[in-house]
């Protein structure tokens, strides 16, 4: 057998092994999240190398507000919430345009305009009516879910850190990670920053009796 200053190679990979392994468990969970986070941030960072962390506040996760699918949910209930507006400033403006056509003296061209305008307005009317019953669906599910007993899932860390963007800038970046019970993986991560997180973030405020009018200013910007 091969050695190594009279050590077998044998016992030299057995012990390695076993620095390495005690080497992770001596890790506390602070730090397993932040290996974690700096290996997902330099994945996806336009400059891994810039990468600075600033601060790791680490801290439990518990079902429902915390749970991925439980965010998505209300992800989805906001994208139809801004739908069903949208729909309403665009009947809103075919129905103006519609009455422009309408009238007991229409020339043939003006039927057939207000006919396309009728019917675009009916396509929005159902898209917005079939966005209201999608909402409402969810919304039921979110509030089974809400009212279910508190639930431990895993921890999630708020990270901030520096790091230069496409443009060579040096910008600032405020992420939350939620780690599964073990801390060996993150199950999802949300740009806080995004107006995604901040739509959902306001609902959850509200699901909890906390909104207030500058969560709205906040969210309109």
């Amino acid at each position: 057998m091969k050695t190594i200053n009279n050590l077998p190679m044998r016992r030299i990979l057995f012990l390695s092994a076993c620095t390495l392994l005690l080497a992770a468990c001596s890790q506390s969970p602070k730090q397993k999240a932040e290996a974690l986070i700096k290996e997902n941030l330099q994945s996806t960072l336009y400059h891994p190398d810039t990468y600075a962390p600033s601060s790791t506040q680490l801290d439990s996760a518990f079902a429902p507000y915390d749970d991925p699918s439980f965010y998505e949910m209300t992800l989805k209930v906001a994208k139809l919430g801004i739908l069903v507006s949208e729909c309403e400033e665009e009947a809103s403006r075919l129905r103006t345009s519609m009455s422009i056509w309408q009238g007991p003296y229409q020339s043939a061209f003006g039927r057939q305009n207000y006919k396309e305008y009728k019917a675009k307005y009916d396509a929005v009317v159902a898209k917005k009516a079939k966005a209201e019953n999608e909402a409402e669906k969810l919304g039921k599910e979110l509030r089974t879910s809400k009212d279910q007993n508190v639930t431990f899932i895993g921890f999630k860390a708020i990270h901030t850190y520096r790091a230069e963007n496409n443009a060579g800038q040096t910008v600032g970046g405020n992420m939350l990670y939620i780690f599964d019970k073990d801390m060996k993986q993150i199950i999802a991560a949300y740009d806080m920053d995004s107006q995604e997180f901040q739509a959902v973030n306001y609902i959850y405020k509200g699901m909890r009796g906390e909104t207030s009018m500058a969560d709205e200013v906040s969210l309109d910007k």
